[in-house]
């Protein structure tokens, strides 16, 4: 019998008389019947709600910092942000794929997640988390522009990390520092479900508020995708909310894959149709008489509203006399936006 069979089972049960919800109770799974008193009504209701928190799993607060590092002027693209921020726990999902990392599910455990992580040495200790990073920002520094290869790095590692550190705080003690020995970390806010749901929804949402600051929609797309995509990510946040977690190991580890990679291609359709808002004196364009000793500029000021003004004696940037016109058009008008 499955877990919401139970459930609905035992909640008809509590609306039955004394004398028929003992046979009611033989049809629960023990677990479940373990932890409701069918004498106690309300207190029975009480214990039935802790026992289906106790199904829930969060992730997407993660991306919260995904989205608010879009606000740093020339980071990492937001698909890249999506994967680094995930990528702690893509590397687990695919070592416990494989056998090289373990859980186990264990109901008896209070709260939600009632899972056992008790052996992730390579992707949830310290040092394995900070091995990820360094090595997704040595990555990210290869494939960066020019010019822009440090910032990636450390925008790209510090993603890495925020997932440690937020799992920190909702993870039991099974986050260990360097590898997997007895003592370990964790503060377990998933004890306290009531707390970690607002928590973890408002890291989403606060993240996403700097992201819709910082950005404008480029088309009709980017201003229907800002909404679409956190829509989405509720959706499957909610599935993994009231649906049982699957009791096969592979099928688990497949589900979290292919949900990153939802999330990720989400993220790079949400890029390609906004756009980041530069500062004022670096959002222009110029036009221009190439002949002439002189263009006009205009700025274009947050909000919509732009100033013209003439510019005369500009040189190219190689220094040859072409014509300061012909400088300010070729130099200054590609780098409009």
């Amino acid at each position: 019998m499955s877990w919401e069979t139970g459930t609905n089972i035992a909640f008809a049960c509590l609306g039955e008389t004394v004398a028929f919800r003992s046979k009611c109770a033989d049809k629960i799974p023990a677990w479940v019947a373990n932890e409701i008193s069918f004498d106690r009504g309300p207190v029975a209701l009480s214990a039935l709600a802790q026992n289906f928190f106790r199904r829930l799993q969060l992730f997407i607060g993660h991306y919260g910092p995904a989205f608010a590092a879009q606000a740093i002027r020339r980071s990492p693209s937001l698909m890249a942000g999506f994967v680094a921020v995930q990528l702690v726990d893509i590397g687990f999902f695919s070592l416990a794929y494989f056998g090289a990392e373990n859980w186990r599910p264990n109901p008896s455990i209070a709260g939600i997640m009632p899972v056992d992580l008790y052996y992730m040495p390579y992707t949830h200790s310290l040092l394995g988390a900070t091995v990820w990073a360094l090595t997704a920002g040595a990555l990210a520094c290869v494939l960066a522009p020019k010019g822009r290869r440090l910032l990636a790095a450390t925008v790209i590692s510090s993603l890495v990390v925020s997932h440690w550190l937020l799992d920190l705080v909702v993870h039991r003690h099974d986050l260990g520092l360097m590898d997997n020995e007895p003592d370990k970390l964790g503060f377990g806010l998933w004890d306290h479900p009531f707390l970690e749901m607002p928590l973890e929804l408002a890291l989403l949402f606060a993240g996403l508020w700097v992201y819709v600051k910082s950005t404008h929609a480029h088309d009709a797309w980017g201003r229907r995708l800002i909404w679409v995509v956190p829509a989405v990510l509720l959706i499957l946040q909610s599935i993994n909310w009231f649906a049982p977690p699957p009791a096969d190991k592979a099928v688990f580890s497949g589900l979290g894959l292919v949900a990153f990679t939802v999330c990720a291609l989400m993220a790079w359709f949400l890029d390609r149709t906004r756009r980041r808002n530069a500062s004022p004196a670096l959002r222009y364009q110029a036009s221009g008489d190439r002949r002439s000793s002189s263009c006009d500029v205009t700025i274009l000021l947050n909000g919509g509203a732009s100033r013209t003004f003439s510019v005369r004696q500009v040189r190219s940037s190689d220094g040859r006399s072409s014509g300061p016109g012909r400088a300010c058009v070729e130099n200054l008008g590609p780098r409009f936006g």
